[in-house]
């Protein structure tokens, strides 16, 4: 069985909602977490900066954009299985423990205002990405394909 299936039970169902089953919760966000971390480290290689600090700051947005992308997939997938409002909870529940655990693990001693900030940007480029990827209808788009 699927994380998706695990923590939100099968297509269009009326199951418990998830703030009943912290434990596939805690596995869905260590999911996210681990696959964001790995997906970005993929594409390191890929970085051409020549200052170590600019390549270390684009390798933390490429981590962010995926981290944007799995929340807004675990979004989508609760919202088709359950309802809008399960969605809604599960993304606020995400956006909390992901932000939380990234400061905690890259920021941890950064001053509270600079975390306070780079909380904010990612609350707000994560709302920026979901509006972009729900207008997404195709995955390579036809200019693309020429």
């Amino acid at each position: 069985m699927g994380i998706f299936s695990r923590v939100f039970g099968g297509p269009r169902t009326t199951g418990p909602d998830a703030s009943s089953q912290p434990k596939d919760l805690t596995a869905l966000l260590k999911e996210i977490l681990v696959r964001a971390h790995k997906c970005s480290k993929s594409l390191e290689q890929h970085l051409k900066y020549d200052d170590p600090t600019d390549k270390q700051m684009a390798s933390f947005a490429v981590q962010c954009e995926f981290l944007y992308l799995f929340i807004f997939l675990a979004r989508r997938e609760v919202r088709a299985r359950q309802s809008i409002a399960r969605a809604r909870a599960l993304g606020e529940f995400l956006e909390q423990t992901v932000i939380g655990s990234m400061l905690d693990g890259m920021f941890k001693d950064w001053p509270d205002d600079r975390r306070r900030g780079i909380r904010a940007d990612f609350l707000r480029k994560l709302n920026d990405a979901e509006s972009e990827y729900s207008k997404c209808t195709e995955l390579i788009s036809k200019e693309q394909r020429a």
